[in-house]
């Protein structure tokens, strides 16, 4: 399986209206430190709202920020965090062995911090 961590989720001091609703972005970065002995054939976030479930790939939401091998970093800088929800967000990557997860990240209305 991919090594993964998600080195940065941080709080950005700007926000947005989608749809009428007060958004702050935030900015997520995710690491894929090996490929785990396979080429890496997706990569990107997931994440669930408001609840204590853990995200996966196909529990809760997910954005595919890439389809190549890759080693190294990948980020998304302007992932919306909708005020007074929780966020809970992992990165992920994909080989043919299955998918590897980072550790579990909480935004909640913005401001960050571990589970």
């Amino acid at each position: 399986m991919p090594t993964i961590t998600l080195s940065i989720l941080q709080a950005g001091s700007d926000g947005t209206y989608i749809d009428g609703v007060w958004f702050r972005l935030v900015s997520c970065t995710g690491t894929v430190e090996n490929n785990g002995g396979s080429p890496i054939t997706e990569y990107g976030f997931c994440w669930v709202t408001n609840g204590q479930d853990t995200p996966d790939i196909k529990n809760g939401e997910k954005l595919v920020i890439g389809t190549k091998d890759i080693t190294g970093s990948f980020s998304k800088t302007e992932f919306p965090v909708q005020l007074y929800k929780n966020y809970h967000v992992r990165a992920y990557a994909i080989n043919s062995f299955g998918v590897g997860y980072s550790e579990v990240k909480m935004a909640n209305g913005g401001s960050i911090s571990p589970r």
